[in-house]
């Protein structure tokens, strides 16, 4: 593996870090408190950022993107993780997967205007007892005549209050094994029978709204069938690792803020004539959060590169879990450290940091929470010669 970042993934990091420092970081604290990203500031940051080529640059070139791989995603998502979620949500597409099974009639109408951010959506697979466990949904469809009719209820549903239309999955044959069970139908806001039912109020991630879908003799036509019958499961846990490494680069991205913040204030807080920075304790703790940053980085790194290079191996799928097993706890600890430093002004909300640990905290949950990637990483462990 060459350590050195390419020179163009180099520039596009750059860019972002602009991007997140200029016009992004001076909406957090608005939208922290209002607990809401208006369109009136959302859409023109979501125009700029298609001017500036970061909203399609993950996007494979066929599709009119910049196609910078796996290992420039984490880079662009480290510098986005600087920041509060709702503010990057749907900056950077990722629209591939579904591009890459859609029809293209499909595309015309749903994701390529999604991808120009004509049109918004969100996805629905988890479900009341149904959320790390993604093969123990209950949504049904049923074949009728030219379609099918659904009914189930889906929930933390991010974002639905924001989108045109959703992405839900649902049982199309449940005799099948639980690999050929599955199917993901597109619904539109305003189909009958399909209502967005109960907002889900969060402890953090604030802008981003959480809601339960509820799902009731909802007829979807053949035509909005994505992908084919039967293959959702299975493109659900190909995108698992994808999706886990772009949630750990966020965390390292916030990880570093925090600790640059503790790090200044270290400097230049002084107590008993002493600054912070010259207490062991204090020291320890910056020494601590910086080894473990360094180490949450170099394993996504690695396991982007790994995607980029094809490796589709089962250690490779170990090394994806063990990254968002690792970065998520990481993050918690090292906010939490620089909270600490901060004392009372680090648990107050005059800093971000009460509100990073809030958003950090839940990332130990989304995507696969600690106990399952413990279980995943074991498994691949145990299975290995």
């Amino acid at each position: 593996m060459d350590f050195e970042i390419p020179e163009d993934l180099k520039q596009i990091q750059m860019m972002v870090r602009r991007f997140v420092k200029d016009e992004l970081l001076p909406l957090e604290e608005m939208v922290e408190e209002k607990h809401d990203f208006s369109d009136e500031f959302r859409k023109p940051l979501l125009k700029r950022a298609l001017d500036l080529g970061i909203r399609q640059m993950g996007v494979d070139e066929r599709f009119g993107g910049g196609g910078i791989g796996a290992l420039g995603h984490v880079l662009a998502s480290e510098e986005m993780g600087k920041v509060s979620e709702a503010l990057t949500y749907g900056i950077l597409a990722g629209e591939q997967d579904v591009l890459d099974v859609a029809t293209q009639e499909q595309r015309d109408e749903y994701f390529l205007p999604a991808l120009q951010g004509d049109r918004e959506f969100c996805t629905g697979w988890s479900e009341p007892d149904a959320a790390g466990d993604a093969a123990g949904i209950k949504t049904r469809a049923v074949r009728k005549d030219g379609g099918w009719v659904l009914n189930g209820t889906k929930h933390f549903i991010t974002r639905a209050d924001k989108s045109d239309f959703v992405i839900i999955s649902a049982i199309t044959d449940p005799d099948k094994p639980k690999s050929e069970r599955f199917t993901q139908f597109i619904i539109e806001f305003g189909t009958p029978g399909f209502t967005r039912e109960t907002y889900q109020p969060m402890m953090g991630r604030y802008g981003l709204n959480s809601w339960e879908l509820a799902i009731q003799d909802c007829f979807v036509p053949d035509k909005n069938v994505l992908g084919e019958i039967g293959d959702a499961l299975r493109r659900q846990l190909s995108r698992f690792g994808m999706g886990r490494l772009m949630l750990s680069a966020r965390m390292i991205g916030a990880s570093q803020r925090a600790f640059e913040m503790a790090k200044s204030y270290a400097k230049q807080r002084h107590t008993f004539g002493e600054p912070l920075a010259s207490r062991q304790a204090v020291q320890w703790m910056l020494v601590d959060m910086g080894v473990s940053i360094h180490a949450a980085r170099m394993m996504a790194y690695h396991a982007a590169w790994e995607i980029d290079q094809n490796v589709a191996t089962r250690a490779a799928q170990m090394r994806q879990a063990m990254v968002k097993l690792y970065s998520t706890q990481m993050a918690c600890s090292v906010i939490d450290n620089a909270m600490q430093i901060h004392g009372g002004m680090g648990y107050s909300k005059m800093l971000p940091l009460e509100r990073m640990y809030r958003d950090a905290r839940g990332y130990r949950i989304i995507e696969g929470p600690d106990e399952m990637m413990k279980h995943v990483i074991a498994r691949f462990m145990l299975e290995m010669e």
